[in-house]
């Protein structure tokens, strides 16, 4: 075959996957918890053109979806993981429920999170009060794969290939955030405490 040919079919390939559109989206994006509390996030994921399969996910303060790599690493590497707590992915370990998004419509099964059930993964908090006031923000990354039809049912499925990384792991990323608060107790006890002084205040005021 002439080199013209080989040219004209590699370029209609990768002009193909270019347009390759992945959307992903957290379901909350943004939670808040007590420190030692458990949350997690719920997720819907698919792409405009291919077949899309979850692989894994992780909860990094950042995420080049061209240079990186899950799991996320501590420094020196560029993705490193959210600290304050433990992220469990969900899809790569048990229970999750192995799903794929067909083109263009994403598979809802995940799109709740129930505890150790569904959803993309959890994040236990410290038991730390000194996280009390802080916003632990990353972005959560699903690492997916490509497929020319639903690799369950069709028998020829080609897998396409990230040529950002030259293997079959593609990559996305959404924000999220968890805002850590005191316990309503903990509330609860400083509202008496101000109502206490206030009181005291006003009976110190009087005698003058």
């Amino acid at each position: 075959m002439k080199r013209w040919l080989w040219l004209l079919i590699l370029a209609t390939a990768a002009g193909t996957l270019a347009r390759a559109t992945p959307t992903f989206t957290l379901n909350p994006s943004n939670t808040r918890a007590d420190p030692g509390q458990l949350v997690g996030w719920g997720f819907e994921a698919s792409d405009d053109t291919y077949y899309l399969v979850p692989v894994q996910s992780d909860f990094c303060l950042s995420f080049n979806v061209s240079t990186d790599a899950l799991p996320c690493q501590p420094p020196p590497y560029d993705a490193n993981p959210v600290l304050g707590g433990t992220y469990t992915d969900y899809i790569t370990n048990s229970p999750f429920v192995f799903f794929v998004s067909a083109p263009g419509t994403p598979d809802t099964s995940q799109e709740t999170f129930s505890s150790g059930a569904t959803g993309i993964g959890q994040f236990l908090i410290n038991n730390d009060p000194t996280l009390v006031g802080q916003t632990l923000s990353g972005v959560i990354v699903l690492d997916y794969n490509l497929y020319s039809c639903d690799p369950t049912s069709c028998g020829d499925a080609v897998e396409e290939t990230n040529p950002a990384n030259n293997s079959f792991d593609f990559f996305v990323t959404a924000e999220a955030q968890i805002q850590v608060v005191p316990e309503p107790a903990t509330f609860g006890l400083a509202a008496a405490a101000l109502v206490l002084f206030a009181a005291l205040r006003r009976r110190a005021v009087r005698k003058k």
